[in-house]
């Protein structure tokens, strides 16, 4: 059992690794700068992703009356932007890839300031001593995010025939090994996550999501996949990056439950957002992933 326990981490920080890789797999070495190249749209992405779903979760935390730990835990995943399997369904919405890429690392990046700026700004609004340093979260976006896009990008640009086999290989494994985590997973959390539905959790939770994926949707920009995948992106937050901050700050288990449920109802929502949009898409559709020349 306990080498289960340690396994399962490392099958999902590889899956999720191997997810990004795929994206580099398909990307370009110009996509990484697309954001930073266009402040407009980089701003626009700071607004839907770092600002909106955080204001919210605080506005409602503040509202409902909530355990503490459930408080927790849905604030830290609305200050903890962007999952790794965020720029597969940023692509999958039909976003090219340097939209998706460079709007991703640009906000990843940024993370590392905007992070611990967050949790200091909370700090001080709950009068709770909370902090997480630069350095923990760049550790994290060098090891989940630069350095498996970066391996896809070499891979691709050493081996550019190899480069769409090798990204459905590792996006398949990725997802396989997701599977493996999520499935014992649930079975572990199951009780305190159904705990947590009616107290007023599931509804909030379903809120933050939803004020990300309008925000997203609303300030997207001209194109209809541009705007599906920045509302992606905005409701898609790090799970990862949520268990950091609050392994640093709290010694309280039942605040897993409520970041892994606001996991999969993000999923959830982002899922009937998505079957919305297609039945209202434009009669050209989106224009798809960019192939590797």
């Amino acid at each position: 059992m306990d080498t289960v326990k340690h396994l399962l981490p490392l099958i999902m920080q590889a899956s999720l690794m191997l997810l990004v890789a795929a994206v580099g797999l398909q990307s370009r070495w110009g996509d990484i700068a697309y954001a930073f190249r266009r402040p407009a749209l980089l701003a626009r992405g700071i607004v839907a992703v770092d600002v909106v779903p955080p204001v919210v979760a605080v506005v409602l935390v503040l509202i409902l009356p909530l355990p503490d730990p459930v408080k927790a835990g849905i604030v830290l995943m609305a200050v903890s932007p962007l999952a790794p399997f965020a720029p597969a369904k940023m692509l999958k919405a039909g976003a090219a890839n340097s939209f998706t890429v460079g709007l991703y690392v640009a906000l990843m990046l940024l993370a590392v300031v905007t992070v611990p700026l967050a949790i200091q700004i909370l700090s001080s609004l709950f009068g709770v001593d909370m902090s997480i340093t630069p350095a923990a979260i760049a550790k994290l976006v060098v090891t989940s995010v630069l350095l498996p896009l970066l391996a896809g990008l070499v891979i691709g640009s050493i081996a550019p025939g190899i480069a769409e086999p090798a990204a459905r290989i590792a996006k398949l494994a990725g997802s396989i090994g997701l599977v493996i985590f999520i499935v014992p997973a649930l079975i572990v959390l199951a009780k305190p996550m159904l705990a947590l539905i009616g107290n007023g959790a599931l509804v909030a939770i379903v809120l933050v999501v939803g004020s990300g994926l309008a925000a997203g949707h609303l300030l997207g920009g001209p194109e209809y996949a541009d705007r599906m995948a920045l509302a992606f992106a905005a409701a898609t937050r790090h799970p990862g990056m949520a268990v950091l901050i609050a392994k640093a700050n709290f010694d309280n288990p039942k605040i897993v439950p409520a970041e892994i449920l606001f996991l999969l109802t993000g999923i959830v929502v982002s899922g009937v957002y998505q079957a919305l949009m297609k039945r209202r898409a434009p009669a050209s559709g989106a224009a798809g992933v960019q192939p590797r020349a």
